[in-house]
């Protein structure tokens, strides 16, 4: 039983989780630039912030520049560490 309408929804939703995404991570990297911030984050952090920057790096990869400056502020290490 499959549907004949198609789903068009998934870019917008895909999009619209990108885009809260980049909130939190602007979160993580003023607290990685704020020197004076030197917590130990727990696990439950510490997995929030390697999904933020894996979703970054699926939001540069699909619709950012790869060249730019955009990809070296993901810091690609963090994401899957």
């Amino acid at each position: 039983m499959a549907s004949e309408k198609p789903f068009d929804g998934a870019e917008p939703n895909l999009r619209r989780l990108l885009d809260k995404n980049a909130k939190d991570f602007s979160r993580f990297a003023k607290k990685r630039e704020d020197a004076s911030n030197l917590e130990v984050l727990s696990y439950k952090q510490e997995t929030e912030r390697c999904i933020v920057y894996l979703l970054q790096m699926v939001n540069v990869f699909l619709y950012g520049d790869l060249v730019g400056s955009q990809l070296s502020k993901v810091e690609c290490k963090k994401s899957i560490l």
